[in-house]
This record gives structure tokens, C-alpha cells and sequence, in this order.
């Protein structure tokens, strides 16, 4: 997965957050990746959970870390 396949350079807004983006998301399993596609794709928490799988709080766990894991790039 790329991430041009997720977003435009315009919502990502420089270089430097797309590649800490990249980096944060090579390092996720494919389903936590698969999961941070489909959110990135307009599905909801509820239905990420139905197509992966996990339940909705375990999306919204997956979710929180990857950003806290942006903050800590900065």
C-alpha cells in the first residue's frame, strides 16, 4: 500500500508528514494498515470493525495509536 493511495499531498501538507506517515504505517501489521485504509476511505469505526473483523473500540484503539505515534515524529 502507498500512501498516495490514501491521501493527496494537499491533506497530508509537506514532505516531512507524509514520510513520518509512511514510516508510522510500515510499521503496522496489514490489517492495522488495512484498517487506517478503509478510515482514510470515509468508513466508519463501526464498519471498519465488521470488514476486519474487530470490534469498534479496538479500531478506535488502532487508530489513536497511529496518531499519537504522528505526534511523537514532531
Amino acid at each position: 500500500m502507498e500512501i498516495d493511495d490514501l491521501f493527496d499531498s494537499e491533506n497530508l501538507g509537506s514532505v516531512e508528514n507524509k514520510i513520518d506517515f509512511e514510516r508510522v504505517l510500515a510499521g503496522m501489521s496489514e490489517r492495522d494498515q488495512r484498517i487506517v485504509a478503509l478510515y482514510a476511505y470515509g468508513y466508519t469505526q463501526v464498519e471498519i470493525g465488521v470488514e476486519v473483523g474487530v470490534s469498534q473500540q479496538h479500531v478506535s484503539r488502532i487508530l489513536a495509536n497511529m496518531c499519537k505515534s504522528l505526534e511523537q515524529c514532531h
